[in-house]
């Protein structure tokens, strides 16, 4: 490729003396009968209005040009002993810059060359960051007036100039984005190698502006549009490089066959990805109208078949929120089949089972009742046979008094009578037999009692089951109650709703959204918390006033539109706040929800698989990683 000299500003097209027509250097280059010398004059020269042209240049001719053969990127350059008109814009690209910046109401700093753009883009997060950006926001950033307005801009730098020396001659000028940060304008172009270089000396993603050859694109659900490379070095191109349309775009972006073989300039974020076969360099593509500038031959609109999407502030806040909560919290959106789990009323059918399983129970009670009874009874007869053999102990001796008492008659023969004494003896035997009998009985019946005993233990362990039954009961009717009452708030989020994976031992904390717009330019988003915990393959609500809590954030549409980011601040902070106390409520110790060294507030921060609680000041970074 034929180097221009430092003093070019080399061009894509120029003015055929011939027949008055613009023809592009690629026209040229490929129809021989065109390449005729000092056949073509400078564009800016022959456009410049009279009274731009200086008294010294008023019998000048307009700059002749020579044709560049390149069969990649072909261009005009002004021919030698030539010279430009002092205020044409080939020859100085300053004032076209700042003119065009100005039309296209971007602020212009003359004296210190920076330019302000990006406007809007706040609508989305560095590409670099691993998890939860919306496709949705990142569209929204492309077809956005505001940079709209930036995009026509660099295209139409694009058409004028050719874009080696156009770089060479801009590089005075600063960008100045609404973050405060400050870029070269120049860096903002490229070729694929120039811009894969930016990538990997910044570290991250960058807005740039990459220039290429696209040989082929691939259909897999998603699109792979490869640009070609060139084992040249000094081509700029030798670096793979391509424009990735993911598989919810796929139908949005555009006719990309009108891409192959086309040499063209695409605007986005460009960034570093490592996949499972290694790195590749690559920008994302959602609009082929909006990113895409094609520097010959470019479609109509109708050819490109761009689909535009429905503005439609509901789902994109809905968005804006699952891709936040994503981002920084690693929220799970929950499958159907989930959801209807979640949701589905378990503590009825607990109850009724409770009841049934009393039931069953309470059957046995007149069993129960007649083990008492008889229980009782045995316990009464024992008690009156040991009362009988007291009576009849008593009465033995009283028998054996009186037989002492008549063998001392017997002694001194002083009133001794056989009679009375066989009487009282035969008494006595019969006393004795009798508590013989009523003492074996009585051993048999103490050894039922005993069995009986062991039964009634039984049987006071039931009789105390069916009091834990009867309150178990009582629990599972105020759970239901509960249950019914939380899960039927929850449903109003329904299909937003999603897992926190904080991977607690017991809890599942889930989240839901819900947006509607309260007129056309104002919206209320709602969103929730709540804490369950797995049993029996059914999902129980924590018992807790945090549960019912819904958390209200009113925001402007415009605002959305413009900031999305800071539409929902508000409530971003709310549930940042309302996190922490769920896990308090899970067992996270209060004295581990303030930064250990400087005291002050800590949020939490999901990266790489694992929680943290990290302390809001850059300056301090202290915390806690989260462990149960």
């Amino acid at each position: 490729m034929s180097q221009p000299k430092s003093s070019d500003l080399s061009m894509n097209w120029a003015i055929d003396r011939k027949t008055e027509k613009i023809r592009s250097a690629r026209e040229v280059h490929n129809h021989q009968h065109l390449k005729e010398p000092n056949r073509y004059v400078c564009l800016g020269c022959k456009e410049l209005p009279k009274h731009l042209i200086s008294a010294n240049e008023k019998d000048k001719q307009p700059t002749v040009l020579e044709h560049v053969a390149d069969d990649e990127y072909p261009f005009f350059r002004k021919g030698k002993l030539q010279q430009h008109y002092e205020r044409c814009r080939f020859r100085s690209p300053d004032s076209k810059v700042i003119s065009l910046a100005e039309t296209n109401g971007m602020s212009v700093d003359e004296r210190a060359k920076v330019i302000r753009i990006l406007t809007s883009a706040k609508l989305v997060r560095k590409i670099g960051d691993p998890l939860g950006y919306s496709r949705r926001a990142y569209a929204k950033f492309f077809t956005q007036p505001a940079h709209q307005k930036f995009y026509f801009f660099l295209s139409s730098l694009l058409k004028d100039y050719e874009i080696n020396t156009f770089k060479n001659n801009v590089s005075a000028f600063g960008v100045l984005t609404e973050s405060g940060e400050k870029v070269k304008f120049a860096d903002i172009f490229g070729m694929q190698d120039d811009i894969i270089n930016r990538i990997d000396k910044l570290g991250s993603s960058c807005l740039a502006v990459v220039v290429g050859t696209v040989r082929n694109a691939t259909h897999k659900g998603h699109i792979i549009i490869d640009f070609s490379t060139s084992r040249e070095e000094k081509r700029r191109n030798s670096k793979p490089f391509r424009l990735y349309v993911h598989h919810d775009y796929a139908a949005k972006v555009g006719d990309v066959t009108l891409l192959e073989n086309q040499k063209i300039a695409c605007y986005g974020f460009a960034e570093k990805k490592m996949l499972a076969h290694g790195t590749v360099y690559q920008m994302e593509l959602y609009s082929i109208e909006h990113q895409i500038y094609f520097f010959e031959n470019p479609p109509d609109r109708k050819r490109i078949g761009s689909i535009e999407e429905p503005d439609d502030p509901i789902d994109y806040a809905l968005q804006e929120c699952s891709g936040f909560t994503s981002r920084f919290w690693g929220t799970e959106r929950l499958a159907d089949q989930m959801i209807k789990d979640l949701l589905t009323i378990h503590g009825q059918a607990i109850a009724a089972q409770h009841k049934a399983n009393l039931a069953k129970e309470e059957a046995k009670q007149p069993g129960f009742e007649a083990f008492i009874t008889s229980w009782n009874k045995l316990r009464s007869q024992i008690a009156n046979d040991k009362k009988q053999v007291e009576q009849l102990q008593l009465e033995l001796q009283q028998v054996a008094a009186a037989l002492r008492s008549e063998g001392a008659k017997l002694s001194s023969r002083f009133g001794f009578n056989r009679k009375t004494l066989g009487a009282l003896e035969d008494n006595r035997n019969r006393i004795q037999q009798q508590i013989q009998e009523i003492n074996q009985g009585l051993k048999a019946k103490e050894e039922t009692l005993q069995l009986n005993n062991e039964k009634k233990l039984q049987w006071d362990k039931w009789k105390q089951s069916l009091e834990k039954r009867k309150q178990d009961i009582e629990r599972a009717d105020r759970g239901a109650v509960t249950e019914t009452k939380l899960k039927r708030t929850l449903a109003a989020f329904d299909p937003f709703l999603f897992r926190i994976p904080l991977r607690h031992p017991r809890w599942d904390l889930f989240l839901g959204f819900h947006c509607s717009v309260e007129d056309e330019s104002k919206g209320i988003i709602r969103a929730i918390m709540q804490l369950y915990t797995a049993h029996d393959q059914a999902w129980l609500p924590a018992d807790h006033s945090l549960q019912e809590r819904v958390i209200d954030h009113h925001f402007s549409v415009n605002q959305l539109n413009l900031s999305p980011r800071e539409a929902m601040k508000g409530l971003y902070s709310k549930l940042g706040q309302a996190i922490f106390e769920y896990l308090q409520l899970m067992g996270w110790p209060a004295s581990k929800c303030k930064c250990p060294k400087c005291k002050g507030s800590l949020r939490l921060q999901y990266r790489n698989e694992q929680f943290s609680l990290l302390c809001w000041d850059s300056k301090c970074r202290n915390g806690y990683e989260l462990k149960w």
